[in-house]
């Protein structure tokens, strides 16, 4: 270097892990404070102090804002030496370690550790063993440190405990006897998230309704956003599980659940039956109590309303596979109304059916879904016994590779489809029983809440619009088919008969009360005369309204 006073950047960094070895426990203010020390003692210029506090030495620069900092001070020449206590306060990376020194040494960069004999030099047969021996020790540590904490992983998992004792909602660590316990109240909150899930509440209602009654995420006081609950409900603590995995069935913890085994199934069937139908708006299920229940009779895909503020309600219901790539569906469109009156009147009838059922019925049809159950569940299992066997007689070499590779994939395929009929049984399962009461009450002042989605679910499989007919899907009972052409509405005013155009009128009816000024006023009367008892507005009445506007018009 020249005689120019040397300026110096100082970098500390302690890892989130906890440790008592002096390296761990040093903050980084107490690294900083003897780095200044050094540099003083030299009489360097200190041009910048950066700090990582909580990260790993593992992480390279770009997850480490103080590092990238110090190093982009250094790239732009106004450095000439970088400073840290230790060795392993710059990487613990053995690549990352070398491509810093090789821009240190590129850049003529000194690095000099305080606590570990000052300036690592590997330009000399002396720096360069002493720069090897400290990388060895630091590289061994961080490797020692992970051994342990994947030992001691194991070891709860092994216990049936988690990862962490981070708080969990629903239940509190009890330290005397070292688990997890249910805590009343938050368990009830829990089974009535997942309940109100399975029913058709999407996670923006259950986040607004868990802030509303008061309960934060679990050891904080934050309220509950969408990703929170999210993580929450998808992770299966709640269900007794602490694990898991992509293959084989998840890890049982040593916990009580909360909710059922099915209950859980159910849930993740409607996570998974939600996710094909893509991103939908937020609160779409109380906008429309058929949200979700409509489908496209083309492609099978999902469909969308277009508008809920057009009036009339001449919103229609379409594709939105069609609306996100054209060239995927030829899509269907339809007017909801056509579509909300043949459910409407398909439910009435329905529901005469279902209070027809006895007693013995409704009990057959609940052991049916539970043997359908069991049934699916004893075929999952026995796939994933023979993913086992054959993993090991891989291990054993009893198998040839190519033969291994080929059985996997297809035993593979064969779970993933276990796995969807063992969740879609268990929402069978866990489907309420028909509410016949609580779905009139619901058609008749046309209040759908989450209660009354969720029993029409219990009752309509789904609803498929083709280009030609609509057909109405039932849980239980034969489908009904219904001719698209049957469906539109017919002029209300007595004696035409005609298609209905808008606003209860014709075409032709239309057209001329536009032209002479009076639709308002002829849509008026003829809606007066649909709801008054007697006879509707008839097509005579009409043509003398037409002629005494055309009068005074011409007047």
């Amino acid at each position: 270097m020249t005689d120019r006073q040397m300026r110096a950047v100082l970098y500390a960094r302690k890892s989130n892990k906890q440790d008592r070895t002096e390296e761990q426990s040093a903050s980084v203010g107490d690294q900083l404070t003897r780095g200044r020390a050094y540099a003083t003692e030299r009489g360097w210029q200190v041009v910048g102090e950066f700090t990582d506090d909580g990260r790993s030495g593992l992480l390279d620069r770009t997850k480490r804002p103080g590092l990238d900092s110090a190093l982009s001070l250094i790239e732009a020449g106004d450095a000439d030496v970088i400073v840290t206590l230790w060795t392993s306060r710059l990487s613990r990376e053995e690549r990352q370690r070398a491509e810093i020194l090789d821009l240190l040494d590129f850049l003529k960069v000194e690095w000099h550790a305080v606590a570990d004999g000052g300036r690592i030099d590997r330009s000399t047969y002396a720096g360069y063993v002493t720069y090897g021996i400290h990388t060895l020790f630091d590289v061994a540590y961080s490797k020692r440190v992970g051994e342990n904490w994947r030992n001691a992983h194991q070891k709860r998992i092994d216990a049936g405990l988690p990862k962490s004792r981070s708080p969990r909602f629903g239940y509190r660590w009890d330290g005397d006897e070292r688990a997890f316990v249910v805590h009343d109240a938050e368990a009830d909150a829990v089974r009535e998230l997942y309940r109100r899930y399975t029913r058709g509440d999407g996670f923006t209602q259950l986040v607004k309704w868990l802030n509303d009654a008061g309960w934060r995420v679990a050891g904080t006081e934050n309220p509950w956003s969408v990703r929170t609950l999210n993580r929450f409900m998808d992770n299966g603590f709640a269900a007794g599980f602490i694990s898991r995995e992509d293959d084989l069935r998840d890890l049982r913890g040593a916990h009580d659940p909360i909710i059922s085994e099915t209950a859980w199934l159910a849930y993740r069937a409607e996570r998974e039956r939600r996710a094909e139908f893509g991103k939908k708006a937020s609160g779409a299920g109380e906008r429309w109590w058929l949200a979700g229940v409509v489908k496209c009779g083309r492609c099978g895909g999902p469909t969308y309303v277009d508008s809920f503020k057009r009036p009339d309600g001449k919103s229609s219901v379409m594709c939105s596979n069609r609306r996100s790539n054209p060239d995927s569906c030829a899509g269907v469109t339809i007017l909801r109304a056509y579509v909300e009156d043949a459910v409407g009147l398909w439910l009435g009838g329905h529901l005469d059916q279902l209070d027809a059922l006895s007693k013995g019925e409704r009990r057959a049809t609940a052991d049916t879904a539970a043997d359908v159950f069991g049934a699916a569940v004893a075929g999952r299992d026995k796939i994933i016994d023979g993913l086992a066997d054959l993993e090991e007689s891989r291990l054993l070499q009893d198998i040839e590779p190519a033969v291994y590779r080929r059985t996997k994939d297809r035993l593979t395929a064969r779970l993933r489809d276990a796995e969807r009929a063992v969740k879609e049984a268990a929402a069978s399962l866990e489907a309420p029983e028909a509410d016949t009461t609580l779905l009139r009450g619901c058609a008749t002042d046309g209040k759908w809440n989450a209660d009354g989605r969720a029993a029409l679910r219990g009752v309509l499989a789904r609803v498929e619009v083709g280009k030609d007919a609509l057909t109405i899907l039932p849980v239980i009972g034969e489908p009904v088919t219904l001719a698209r052409s049957a469906m539109h509405g017919r002029c209300k005013i007595d004696g035409c008969g005609k298609r209905e155009r808008t606003k209860g009128l014709c075409t032709s009816h239309s057209m001329r009360a536009r032209n002479l000024g009076i639709l308002d006023e002829l849509a008026r009367r003829v809606a007066e005369s649909v709801e008054a008892p007697g006879p509707t507005i008839t097509v005579e009445q009409v043509d003398a309204l037409f002629a005494s506007a055309h009068e005074a018009a011409s007047a």
